[in-house]
């Protein structure tokens, strides 16, 4: 992106459009060579989560979105007219899904989801299929998640660029990539914090929390118990025989 004044090229792929551009948050004037600009509000965050309930398509390993039918949607929404929307889709693609495009999202407050919040959410957006399966309708989940986690009244209003960071954020929260945290922590470490847990009856998040001094103190107290009152080795089970039944007779032979 490049700017003279408040007139900007906007480069997508192959194609350049010359744009009046005043954040995501604002109207984009776009600058027709042959016609009138065209005005586009802002794309919003609900709408996204819809259209991405339109678009998503599972041909592959994984969920993807049909770019074509998303900008679509966009173009539509925007009332572009229909005859341009072919020429115009890169450029509703980038209006409405431009990733680190703006700072809004950052920073906006969030909370983790319940189990209780979760499960509801799960309910609401999977549908039982003839198979016995659950689908999962991402975009309702996705909403669910939102709906519980962001802290910030009219997050469904923000403009999709601030709303894509909200988003990550969200996800980031409540589906941690427990490999990654795995790897990043010694075993020494994780064995330490699960002795806590058990020992408090705390959650590991709950025992990161805890001052570094107080934990440190648990773990003497744990090793000195364990040193005081060591666990006895456990004795090898032996088959029943005949004679442990309730109802067995049992008859002594004596010289």
């Amino acid at each position: 992106m490049t700017s003279a004044a408040n007139t900007l090229s906007v480069t997508v792929g192959d194609s350049v459009y010359e744009v009046i551009f005043a954040g995501f948050g604002a109207d984009l004037l776009v600058l027709s060579p042959d016609g009138e600009p065209l005005a586009w509000r802002p794309w919003t965050l609900i709408e996204h989560l819809r259209a991405l309930g339109l678009c998503l398509t599972a041909d592959g390993p994984g969920p993807a979105v049909d770019g074509d039918r998303y900008a679509a949607l966009v173009l539509d929404a925007m009332g572009a007219p229909v005859e341009r929307w072919a020429a115009l889709a890169p450029l509703a693609l980038w209006w409405a899904a431009a990733p680190g495009a703006s700072v809004v999202g950052e920073g906006l407050p969030t909370r983790p989801w319940t189990f209780a919040e979760r499960a509801q959410t799960l309910m609401e957006a999977g549908e039982q299929h003839e198979g016995g399966g659950l689908d999962l309708k991402l975009d309702l989940y996705l909403y669910g998640m939102l709906r519980a986690s962001a802290q910030h009244e009219g997050w469904e209003q923000l403009p999709a660029a601030a709303g894509h960071r909200l988003l990550s954020e969200v996800v980031r929260l409540n589906h941690p990539d427990l490999d990654e945290e795995r790897a990043a922590e010694p075993p020494a470490l994780s064995q330490a914090l699960l002795k806590v847990c058990r020992a408090l009856g705390l959650t590991p998040s709950q025992v990161r929390a805890l001052p570094a001094a107080e934990v440190d103190r648990v773990l003497d107290l744990l090793a000195q118990d364990a040193a005081a009152n060591p666990v006895a080795a456990p004795r090898r089970s032996r088959r029943p025989r005949l004679a442990d039944h309730p109802d067995a007779v049992v008859i002594l032979a004596e010289d």
